[in-house]
């Protein structure tokens, strides 16, 4: 009988590695490839302007406009690249059931990234950053979540 293999993402805004894990008895094993980093700039390096201003016709007020969060921005392209990936990797069959290991902010653009049908296979999240753990030491945080 095959395996229910069961990907374990573990992220942040500006790294991300896939775990797999193959049920009972088994350790949770790096994913050939599966080892993400993108380079984060500051929101100073790459929007230099000062907001701009809007003058409300009928009266004598002006308005800052809010500068966007580039560096935001930067992160929630690279959950989407990430959340890309696993739609892909349910689409193919690779894994079965998906296991999403990030902070609160990257779990939540995770979430919105992730088509309908990848989401179903959601089984379990873990609300930490544990990017700077090894994949036993992640294990020990799943406890609730898988039957490690």
């Amino acid at each position: 009988m095959k395996p229910i293999v069961t990907w374990v993402l573990v992220a942040d805004g500006k790294s991300a590695t896939i775990l797999s894990y193959n049920g009972p008895g088994h350790r949770l094993t790096l994913v050939p490839g599966m080892t993400f980093k993108t380079e984060l700039h500051a929101s100073r390096d790459l929007g230099t302007d000062k907001p701009g201003r809007v003058h409300e016709s009928g009266y004598s007020a002006h308005h800052s406009v809010e500068t966007p969060d580039y560096h935001r921005i930067e992160k929630v392209v690279f959950a989407q690249h990430l959340a890309h990936r696993l739609d892909a990797a349910i689409e193919s069959g690779e894994c079965k059931r998906l296991v999403l290991v990030a902070p609160p902010q990257t779990l939540g653009e995770l979430r919105m990234a992730l088509t309908p049908k990848a989401r179903e296979h959601v089984i379990g999240e873990v609300h930490k950053d544990l990017t700077h753990l090894n994949p036993q030491d992640v294990a020990t945080h799943l406890e609730k979540v898988l039957a490690i």
